[in-house]
Order: C-alpha cells, then structure tokens, then sequence
C-alpha cells in the first residue's frame, strides 16, 4: 500500500531541535519475553504518550530491523529521505518508503523495516498507537 503525501522544508522544526537525543541502543523488557535490544542509528522522539508514539527513526546505510510485531498497535510510516523497504507477513507484502509514501502495518501483522541503500541513510516518520506499546519478536 502506498499513498502519497504532502512535504514542506527541510529543516527540523522548533519541537524536534528542543527534544534531547535518545541513547543508540534501546533495551525492551517484557514479561515472559526475552531482552530485545534494538541498534538505531537514530531517533528523534516528538511526542509519546501511553497509548501514542511520534518519531522520526533513521536508518543506517543497509540496516534492517529485526521482524516484530506489536500487540495493540498499529504502526502508520511515513517516508522522509532514502529508500526504506517495509516487509510485512499475513499476507507477504512489501511496501517501498520514498519521501512523501505512507505505509500502515496493522496491530498484529508481522514486519520489518530496512534500508534498501547501501549508500546512505534513510528517514522515516513513525507514528505508533493508539494503546499499549510493545515490541514482540515471537514470530
């Protein structure tokens, strides 16, 4: 699924240039999980709340998240720069993030995001909610 949307700028706005930068590496914890350690090249954190997150993520040149899904969630990309291949299982399919594309994974539905660029880095925005967040590599 790909729509297209609007941008405008370049820059970041006033919100992004105020909110601090999050550590590389991310540790989740879940109940009867193991630890899950996700590597980010980066992540700028625009809004979170209990039941929605906002943020802009980077990817490095040809890095691929692990296959996740997320129980209550559904994850709404948006692309910003490079070429961001998103992998989704139940059904197989996979949807290319340009700047300006829009892809929605379902709660539930099994995916992976990577960078199909071994060149150079690849943004997205990521909008997650509404409900409980998790990050469930059980697949």
């Amino acid at each position: 699924m790909k729509h297209i949307c609007s941008t405008s700028g370049s820059g970041l706005s006033p919100l992004e240039q105020t909110v601090p930068k999050p550590p590389s590496k991310v540790t989740f914890q879940f109940a009867s999980l193991p630890e899950v350690a996700i590597e980010m090249k980066d992540e700028k954190v625009i809004l979170q709340t209990d039941s929605v997150k906002v943020r802009i993520m980077e990817l490095d040149r040809g890095e691929t998240a692990p296959l996740h899904r997320h129980s209550h969630i559904s994850d709404h990309m948006f692309g910003l720069s490079g070429e961001i291949l998103v992998r989704m299982r139940n059904p197989d399919q996979d949807c290319l993030l340009t700047a300006g594309a829009h892809c929605t994974v379902e709660a539930g539905r099994a995916h992976q995001v990577l960078n199909k660029r071994k060149d150079q880095t690849a943004k997205y925005l990521l909008v997650q909610g509404v409900g409980p967040y998790d990050f469930l590599t059980d697949i």
